[in-house]
């Protein structure tokens, strides 16, 4: 055996010894067999070993966005594949979501009747987004504006994340207690960060029961910069019963 192969088996030794150990470090339920859940592997490259990211680790990562956008548990029930098209106004939806998809470009605004569907077809589209790499958070909007009106820590690291993260998405925007009118509070609360996320760019998902109309009685400016953002992003889904998309989904 020549110095040269020598050395190959040296190496693919060490290599070898490298790779059998288990670590858990990635506790994320994600289980892979190729690096033992390291997250990466010694390899050859170049006459030396080399640590190399293990092919799992888009998935990981993946996963630990889904996990950081709040959106994990509804994002295994919701995707835009098993979203029903029964009727031809779904049909337009679900195509609508596709060619924002395919777009990437400004926001995503649906709004209509409680039960039409409108979370379902926003998290099919925020699991998308999370598939292929992109940040993602979830605001439930009830909950959420309550936190940023206390003003603590964490309601001051939640505004700036609501401002500053590469997508988000606003579930039921103004959805108030026993349907009042949003307080100039909500409103103030909603432009910051709407502001900030036009005035930026930033890709914004907002599902609401208010049309876009309503949306500008309660605030001009914020119903202004949502308009203008999403532009043939605009659904707006009648009140009519049987459009409760929940009364058929299985």
């Amino acid at each position: 055996m020549d110095t040269s192969d020598r050395l190959t088996k040296l190496l693919q030794a060490e290599c070898d010894r490298t790779n059998s150990r288990v670590k858990n470090l990635l506790n994320d339920g994600y289980n892979c067999t190729k690096c033992n859940n390291r997250g990466w592997t010694a390899e050859i490259i170049d006459g030396a070993v080399r640590y190399v990211d293990c092919s799992c680790m888009p998935l990981r990562n993946n996963m630990n966005k889904a996990n950081k956008s709040g959106l994990s548990a509804i994002l295994k029930k919701y995707s835009l594949d098993n979203y029903k098209v029964s009727s031809e106004w779904q049909g337009k939806i679900k195509k609508s979501a596709y060619e924002f998809l395919e777009n990437k470009r400004g926001w995503f605004f649906i709004a209509g009747q409680s039960g039409a569907g409108k979370t379902h077809i926003c998290t099919g589209i925020c699991r998308e987004l999370i598939k292929t790499g992109h940040n993602v958070k979830y605001m439930l909007w009830l909950d959420d504006v309550y936190k940023l009106k206390k003003f603590d820590e964490e309601g001051e690291n939640l505004r700036e994340t609501l401002k500053s993260i590469e997508v988000l998405y606003i579930d039921d925007l103004f959805k108030t207690d026993r349907n009042e009118i949003p307080s100039s509070a909500d409103v103030r609360i909603a432009m910051e960060i709407l502001n900030f996320r036009y005035i930026n760019n930033k890709m914004t998902i907002i599902s609401t029961e208010k049309n876009i109309s309503e949306i500008f009685n309660i605030d001009v400016a914020v119903g202004g910069r949502i308009a203008e953002m999403s532009r043939e992003n605009i659904i707006n889904i009648k009140n009519e019963k049987e459009k409760n998309y929940r009364l058929d989904f299985v």
